[in-house]
């Protein structure tokens, strides 16, 4: 994310909604808002965003984001945030928990393994010769 704050980055995005996020506590805010690309295509994104924000935003509204445009795998993708923004982005948070629990399974997997094959090592017999 640090590359993406440049401001050769710096572009304007429209704001298409904006509301609250329902059944979540801490209570968050939600912008959707949709950029233009480079080769002139509509792009749209959301962000979790703090009350601060939240309060001057209108419907319509003009915001500074900061874009990025990549490709991953042959697949043209945009990364964007917008410039006041310091909330964790929901999807990085998910991104994290997955994280964790795929190391927390092989970590399982691996002692598991082990286990296994130091019991069969224990009760293996050899003949005499």
């Amino acid at each position: 994310m640090n590359h993406l704050e440049n401001l050769g980055n710096l572009s304007f995005a429209v704001v298409q909604e904006i509301g609250r996020v329902k059944n979540k506590f801490p209570i968050q805010y939600e912008c959707h808002y949709s950029f233009s690309l480079k080769n002139g295509q509509l792009a749209e994104s959301s962000e979790v965003i703090p009350y601060s924000i939240y309060r001057k935003l209108k419907l319509g509204d003009s915001i500074q984001i900061y874009r990025k445009e990549m490709t991953v795998f042959g697949r043209k993708i945009a990364v964007s945030k917008i410039k006041e923004n310091d909330e964790v982005s929901t999807p990085l948070i998910h991104l994290e928990r997955f994280f964790r629990g795929a190391v927390a399974y092989f970590a399982v997997l691996i002692g598991l393994a082990t286990l296994f094959r130091a019991w069969g090592l224990q009760f293996r017999t050899y003949r005499s010769p």
